[in-house]
């Protein structure tokens, strides 16, 4: 009998016991559905949910945090990431040149056209059919006054 009881007593610890858990289904103000094992807070709407027992004396496990880690690359899927990057720095580099080329261009095309308007030459642009249209004088104030502002635009 004391047998007996030694043996049962010592299978015990390994028997697994039938656990009830419950977590908590809540959604967050952001709209994000999250899982955690309180009750939801007051910005967030939710409900409880019977987890099914899995037959383990083990504590549950935490549900994942919205910080997640994110996974560990390859050494070439990290040698691909840092390529892509160094070409994106790159590509935002030579867009940065070119900017600074089209705003010197415009900028010089802004202060010759300016410079003509203030000269006592009479001024004329060219209509869609190539002939020459002359600016009257009476206009030459208008004219310098946007050929000024495009220098202050351009010009920056």
């Amino acid at each position: 009998m004391k047998a007996l009881m030694i043996c049962c007593i010592l299978l015990v610890p390994c028997m697994s016991f039938p656990v009830q858990a419950q977590a908590y289904k809540c959604k967050q103000a952001n709209g994000r559905v999250s899982f955690q094992d309180q009750p939801c807070d007051d910005a967030g709407s939710g409900s409880a949910i019977a987890l099914p027992s899995g037959g383990s004396t083990a504590a549950p496990t935490r549900p994942p945090s919205s910080k997640a880690v994110p996974p560990k690359l390859s050494p070439q899927d990290q040698w691909r990431d840092a390529q892509r990057q160094r070409e994106e720095r790159e590509i935002r580099e030579q867009n940065a040149k070119n900017d600074a080329y089209n705003r010197s261009v415009r900028c010089n095309n802004a202060r010759q056209q300016l410079g003509v308007a203030k000269s006592e030459r009479p001024i004329f642009s060219y209509n869609n059919a190539g002939e020459r249209q002359y600016v009257d004088d009476k206009n030459r104030a208008a004219t310098i006054a946007a050929a000024e502002r495009r220098v202050a635009e351009d010009c920056r």
